[in-house]
């Protein structure tokens, strides 16, 4: 997994950090995030995703059963 600015395409929970002047401006710089469908759409809880000033890395996998 490494870090991209590519929007996520997929369902699932994500690493996401703030790169350049959006950094500066919030508390957190890296987050995990939730993906979900939001009105046929790419969301985060019900707002559309980030397009500027963040990184991506995931889908993060679902660990296996022991």
């Amino acid at each position: 997994m490494k870090w991209t600015t590519e929007t996520p395409t997929k369902i699932g929970w994500y690493w996401k950090r703030r790169i350049g002047r959006s950094a500066k401006s919030f508390r957190s710089e890296v987050d995990v995030v939730y993906i979900r469908k939001y009105n046929d759409e790419l969301c985060i809880q019900n707002w559309g995703l980030p397009q500027n000033d963040v990184e991506w890395a995931g889908p993060i996998p679902t660990p296996k059963e022991a």
